[in-house]
């Protein structure tokens, strides 16, 4: 379809520009388009739900597809940067169908720590600068779209919407976070503020804020109706939302001692079973990380 190739031309081009080494700007002017461009993914995904809304059929008669707004469950998920665009995008998501639809975003890894939970304060002021150094950069070169609650919430701020205090307070649609205790990207991220900074010290920060998303309904700024769901690993693998061990056979105990996969923990969450919080403790000592 003619959507799916246009986004499929563009991740071409995304991948060209990361091969380059150059600048976001100065890869948009060799190539002759609008920096904003390369960032673009509101704008497909608007488009991909428009030509989806009625149901579409592929150029070759082959595939049909039935009307999206005709589905009863919705699964929005992301893994690393993709959990980002979720985060910012899923109330936009559930607005485009109705009221009776079921629908969950599944957010796999970068849960940045809320800042309160940085124990080191030079680390945290760092840290800090560093998201508003992205902030920045974001709204100079990608022209983002942020979840619009929270700029509604914080008006004259918007650089109080970091994804992390966007999914902890203004994400209303329901909602499963996994995010690896010890991921490895992130600790390479405060390594390079701090080479002090230990994996356990990441883990602790955000072991923290993994534990926040069960009291979001009573804590967060706006109304979160529904108990997100919450898994968190003591392991180190970044994204585990693929068909691997990752998913099936990483596990954590839950509180009656028996050891939950990402994929048992999600399951059990979707089919509205119960509230999930199951989340190791730092340094770990109830989760099974394969070689």
């Amino acid at each position: 379809m003619a959507t799916r190739r246009a986004a499929e031309q563009w991740r071409e081009l995304i991948d060209a520009w990361q091969r380059s080494g150059l600048t976001c700007r100065r890869f948009a002017a060799a190539v002759g388009v609008n920096p904003s461009t390369l960032f673009n993914g509101r704008r497909i995904m608007e488009a991909v739900v428009e030509e989806l809304a009625d149901g579409v059929t592929s150029d070759d008669g082959a595939e049909t597809v039935p009307a999206l707004t005709n589905a009863e469950t919705v699964i929005f998920s992301g893994s690393s940067a993709g959990a980002s665009g979720i985060t910012h995008n899923l109330d936009w998501v559930a607005e485009q169908f109705p009221a009776s639809t079921n629908i969950s975003g599944v957010l796999d890894a970068t849960l940045n720590p809320e800042s309160s939970t940085i124990t080191n304060e030079t680390v945290a002021a760092q840290w800090d600068a560093r998201l508003l150094e992205s902030f920045q950069q974001s709204e100079l070169t990608r022209d983002p779209i942020r979840d619009q609650s929270c700029l509604d919430f914080h008006v004259g701020e918007p650089d109080a919407c970091t994804t992390t205090h966007t999914r902890l307070n203004h994400v209303t649609t329901k909602l499963f976070q996994r995010m690896a205790l010890l991921d490895s990207h992130l600790v390479s991220h405060f390594q390079s503020l701090d080479p002090t900074v230990s994996p356990i010290d990441v883990g602790t920060w955000v072991q923290a804020t993994m534990l926040m998303f069960p009291d979001l309904p009573t804590t967060a700024e706006d109304d979160v109706g529904v108990t997100p769901g919450a898994f968190g690993p003591g392991c180190a693998e970044h994204t585990a939302l693929t068909n691997d061990i990752w998913f099936f056979d990483a596990t954590v105990e839950d509180p009656s001692g028996t050891p939950r996969s990402f994929h048992d923990a999600l399951a059990f969450w979707l089919e509205g079973s119960g509230d999930i919080a199951i989340i190791d403790s730092v340094p770990p000592t109830i989760s099974v990380c394969p070689d």
